[in-house]
């Protein structure tokens, strides 16, 4: 099964992306477990929070895998150890090799060049290219294979199929 995760800083496209992507390829979609976390506690949260939402993320990831020809993430472990990493300056060894155990068949990084929109649980509107930057970092240290997506609403998406079409074809560098 191929399993494609979309990952990058906030407001970036990725859960609009992601969405569309699965109604088109008719891919299971796993949602952002962080969204429906953080809404029941008001965006207060800690590093205790970040762990238990990426175990939750994980599971989510996990048990929707099979039966399915393709599997649509809106972002997996790699944003929890990102998100501990930066706000935190922790990075946690566990939590990291369970992502190097579990990368996806591609990852779908979108880029911040589309203008940031505000929402409740957003907090970083002006670090998105140093976000982008440890994203590039963590996917080439792990040898993780990824493309990225850039440009406006209809480009992305353009760009988006032309990297899965690209992946599903064997046609990926």
């Amino acid at each position: 099964m191929m399993r494609m995760v979309f990952t990058g800083p906030e407001s970036t496209a990725k859960s609009s992306l992601a969405t569309w992507v699965s109604n088109y390829y008719k891919y299971r979609l796993i949602p952002e477990y962080s969204r429906i976390y953080l809404k029941d506690k008001a965006g207060c949260y800690d590093q205790n929070d970040i762990m238990q939402m990426a175990v939750r993320q994980h599971h989510m990831a996990f048990e929707g895998r099979g039966g399915a020809m393709g599997q649509i993430e809106d972002c997996d472990l790699l944003t929890y150890l990102i998100w501990l990493f930066y706000k935190y300056g922790e990075l946690d060894q566990d939590l990291y090799l369970m992502w190097l155990d579990n990368l996806p068949s591609l990852y779908l990084l979108c880029a911040p060049d589309i203008l940031w929109h505000a929402d409740p649980l957003r907090e970083h509107p002006d670090d998105r290219k140093v976000l982008f930057s440890i994203y590039m970092k963590f996917l080439n240290s792990a040898r993780a294979p990824f493309c990225i997506i850039t440009g406006q609403a209809n480009q992305r998406v353009t760009r988006t199929i032309f990297w899965i079409e690209s992946y599903r074809k064997g046609l990926f560098l």
